[in-house]
C-alpha cells in the first residue's frame, strides 16, 4: 500500500476512534452500548495478515470472550479496512438481547447471560 493511502486510511480510523496499524501485529477490541464487542487483529498469523488484512471475532461484555452468534458463527476474515467498517457499523446495531451462544450454540438471549452472571455472584 502506498504511503497516500496509508495517510487515507490512518485518517478514517482515526475518525472513528481507532488506531490505525503501525506496527507489525495490530491488536485492538471495540466495545459498543449494546453490550457487544470486535476483537480486530492483523499480523503474522492472523486470516490475512501478512497481506495488511484483518480478522474480527464477536465479543460480548458477559463473557469477556470470543462468542458467536447465527449470523457471525466464525471469525470474520480478510477483512479490508471498508470491511472493518461496515463490520463495526453491524455489530453496534445488534439489539441487546441477540442470541449468542458457544461455537456449537445453544444461542439463547444475551440478557439472559447477563443475568445468570448475577445470579452466580448472588449465590456464590
Amino acid at each position: 500500500m502506498n504511503s497516500n493511502m496509508n495517510n487515507i486510511f490512518a485518517g478514517l480510523f482515526s475518525s472513528m476512534g481507532i488506531p490505525f496499524p503501525t506496527g507489525p501485529i495490530y491488536k485492538k477490541q471495540i466495545w459498543f452500548a449494546n453490550g457487544f464487542g470486535l476483537s480486530i487483529v492483523s499480523g503474522q498469523g492472523t486470516y490475512g495478515g501478512d497481506e495488511g488484512l484483518f480478522e474480527a471475532a464477536l465479543l460480548h461484555k458477559s463473557t469477556k470472550a470470543v462468542i458467536y452468534a447465527e449470523d457471525f458463527d466464525d471469525v470474520r476474515q480478510n477483512l479490508d479496512f471498508e470491511d472493518v467498517i461496515k463490520l463495526k457499523a453491524e455489530v453496534s446495531a445488534y439489539p441487546v438481547d441477540k442470541a449468542i451462544g458457544g461455537m456449537s450454540g445453544p444461542y439463547i438471549p444475551a440478557v439472559k447471560i447477563d443475568l445468570l452472571e448475577v445470579k452466580e455472584e448472588q449465590n456464590g
